[in-house]
């Protein structure tokens, strides 16, 4: 398995780096995950679609995250203030109904339910993340099938 150096004098960089890149889904699920009454959450606006392959003209400010339930909103804006700080980026969070995306009108809804959204997998835990890496970091291997074949004897 492959493991980050974590007393290289790079991580801290290399690592700041990944997460603010590719890890924002990642962080917002760690954050989002303790408060109750959410149903799903996404990531939405340029940097879901900067993610999801679309280029713009102008960098990623902030990260919009829409969460659908009924949470204490306090809970999740504090949630969403220590991915702040987690990121560097601020986090705009909008709060809707369960069925928004599937029952809602109006341009607000049409802009974010017809553009890139990124789900937030709110029960990620750190195990999981570390399952995941390692899947990715290295291939499963083959198991091959016993042989039936008689060993070649050695000679010298």
């Amino acid at each position: 398995m492959i493991r980050a150096d974590m007393a290289s004098p790079y991580f801290s960089g290399l690592s700041d780096v990944l997460v603010k890149a590719f890890g924002v889904p990642w962080v917002l699920g760690e954050a989002l995950a303790g408060v109750s009454g959410i149903d799903a959450a996404y990531v939405y606006g340029s940097w879901a679609a900067r993610f999801s392959g679309e280029e713009g003209d102008r960098p990623v400010g902030d990260i919009d995250v829409l969460v659908l339930g009924t949470p204490d909103r306090d809970e999740v804006y504090a949630a969403a203030s220590s991915a702040e700080r987690r990121l560097g980026r601020a986090v705009q969070v909008t709060i809707r109904s369960t069925d928004w995306l599937t029952e809602g009108s109006g341009t607000f809804h049409d802009t974010v339910a017809g553009r890139p959204m990124v789900p937030v997998p709110l029960t990620t835990t750190r195990t999981d993340q570390e399952d995941r890496l390692s899947a990715v970091s290295r291939p499963p291997r083959r198991r091959s099938a016993p042989s039936t074949a008689p060993k070649p004897s050695r000679r010298r």
